[in-house]
């Protein structure tokens, strides 16, 4: 009689259908100043991001662009990869940075960062934060109102963060 109400109580539960995994969800993050603001999908501060992430932080020009050098309306609005020309890249992977600046193979946003980005238009160069991808692409992963050069050189701690910008250098991902 036990074994045949707990097959009868147990049934139902090896019947439901299996719970469904957590999806990972995109979030900005912003760090204390509130002058950095990055989109992950990952419950972390924005310091961490930065050192588990090669990054390069650059200025780019926010108007649109043409065809041959295109702005950030442009990458924002592609749906394949845009080639740009970045002002002052400053990677965190790397001592200084690159002279001048160099062309960026640009992936298509996700829409999260085409949102996150929206708080740059209307001015006319922002410094954008590019994640290296392993495809060879840079992907869009947020901006910046600090406009240090080089970025990752500036040694002065931000009393807001209680860190400064060489502390957000990259060190890999099982630090």
């Amino acid at each position: 009689m036990v074994r045949l109400l707990s097959a009868l109580l147990l049934a139902p539960l090896s019947l439901a259908a299996p719970v469904p995994k957590t999806i990972a969800r995109d979030r900005v993050v912003s760090n204390p100043a509130d002058d950095i603001h990055i989109v992950t999908d990952r419950n972390e501060s924005a310091k961490d991001y930065f050192n588990r992430t090669r990054v390069v932080v650059g200025m780019a020009m926010v108007r649109k662009g043409t065809a041959d050098k295109p702005g950030l309306t442009d990458v924002l609005e592609a749906t394949d990869t845009v080639e740009r020309f970045v002002h002052s890249p400053s990677p965190n992977d790397a001592e200084g940075q690159r002279r001048g600046g160099e062309h960026l193979a640009i992936a298509p946003p996700s829409p999260a960062v085409a949102d996150l980005l929206k708080g740059v238009e209307g001015q006319g160069a922002a410094y954008l934060i590019f994640r290296k991808g392993g495809d060879g692409r840079h992907h869009l992963v947020g901006y910046t109102h600090r406009g240090r050069v080089p970025f990752f050189g500036d040694e002065t701690v931000n009393t807001a963060d209680g860190y400064s910008l060489k502390g957000l250098r990259y060190v890999g991902e099982g630090r």
